[in-house]
């Protein structure tokens, strides 16, 4: 039968053992913590490939997906989520539409017309158009659009929403929600806007001011 033999440590001896032990993990974790700053090689990885150099005498063609349709002055073009059957567009001028997204579409459906609000300064018009996000529980398209000023600039920018019909064939002018009347100038209207992950509309305003401010950070 093995004995164990007491040992008798003193509280000094504790203490000297203590800051020997804090010292020495000190000493370890800055190793560690310098050992963090990179590699030492570098590690295999099979999957991760570059592409091939492209062929430098390769050339490109442009191929006109709907050879039969001519829609003029288009500024935004967008398709509901989860349904490719139709391209919604909206033109400068105020005129929202869809075609079919099909070769052999030869004439779009006009669903709104907007020319009687909208103004076309030389950066303005209707200028973008999206779906909400939860479309089709939520079943508003929201547009960006200069009128005619309402306060003491030329032009108001406007940001609203409109209901688009079950069958997707008809948006009733009557069901706009204005989100932003911003008042502005003839020059640099905004245009953007998408849904964040947030589910929060973002939209870009511009500076709304004259042609030759680009030495005024303040427009």
């Amino acid at each position: 039968m093995a004995h164990v033999r007491p040992v008798n440590i003193v509280a000094k001896h504790i203490k000297l053992i203590a800051a020997y032990l804090c010292s020495l993990a000190s000493a370890l974790a800055g190793v560690a913590l310098a050992a963090q700053a990179g590699l030492d090689a570098r590690p295999d990885n099979e999957t991760c490939i570059a592409f091939q150099r492209p062929n430098a005498n390769a050339s490109v063609n442009f191929v006109q997906p709907y050879p039969q349709l001519s829609i003029p002055d288009v500024v935004a073009l967008t398709m509901p989520p989860g349904d490719s059957s139709y391209w919604y567009y909206a033109t400068r001028k105020g005129i929202i539409g869809r075609f079919a997204n099909s070769a052999g579409v030869t004439t779009p459906q006009v669903l709104l017309d907007l020319t009687s609000r909208v103004t076309t300064p030389n950066d303005g018009g209707l200028v973008q158009l999206i779906f909400h996000r939860n479309f089709p529980t939520d079943r508003r398209m929201f547009v960006n659009y200069t009128r005619q000023g309402t306060y003491n600039l030329p032009n108001d920018l406007v940001i609203s929403s409109f209901e688009l019909s079950p069958n997707g064939t008809n948006i009733d002018p009557g069901t706009e929600k204005i989100v932003v009347a911003q008042p502005r100038g003839t020059y640099h209207s905004g245009g953007t806007m998408f849904f964040g992950l947030d589910g929060l509309l973002y939209a870009a305003l511009g500076d709304g001011s004259s042609a030759l401010d680009g030495t005024d950070i303040n427009g």
